[in-house]
């Protein structure tokens, strides 16, 4: 009778009975163990543990490299200094960049000549003449 039972839990399968966690088969999670692995810790092709949502992989994931914007982190620091407004700082980060006026008054949604008006003033505010003379001190800021 036990035989019977045992059988009809097995079902199709060919005798491996499931783990319902992670789908892996006795033998397979044995196998899992030996090597020191947990059964639930099964990771699908996209990496993420089983039953876990992509959000809640992203989420919890670590990164590996982090960036910094240093053009960025320049711009805010000579900014403090020479006492920039938020949309100077704005046009301060662009033209650091490399952009033209006309780029970054398209990219600002404002006029070109509004962006000239900006760089004057931070030209101003900064003591110098040229845009080289900015990036100088952008990179000692």
């Amino acid at each position: 009778m036990l035989e019977a039972q045992e059988g009809a839990d097995r079902g199709k399968d060919g005798g491996a009975s499931r783990d319902d966690e992670s789908g892996a088969s006795d033998e397979e999670g044995s196998a899992l163990d030996e090597l020191g692995e947990d059964k639930g810790a099964i990771r699908h092709a996209e990496g993420r543990p089983r039953g876990e949502s992509f959000a809640e992989a992203e989420a919890s994931r670590k990164p590996d490299v982090v960036f910094i914007d240093t053009v960025s982190h320049r711009a805010k620091r000579l900014a403090q200094q020479i006492g920039l407004s938020a949309r100077e700082l704005e046009v301060l980060e662009e033209f650091a960049r490399g952009r033209s006026a006309a780029s970054i008054a398209e990219k600002l949604f404002i006029s070109t000549n509004t962006v000239k008006t900006h760089l004057r003033r931070i030209y101003e505010k900064a003591g110098i003449h040229s845009r080289r003379e900015l990036l100088g001190m952008m990179e000692e800021a």
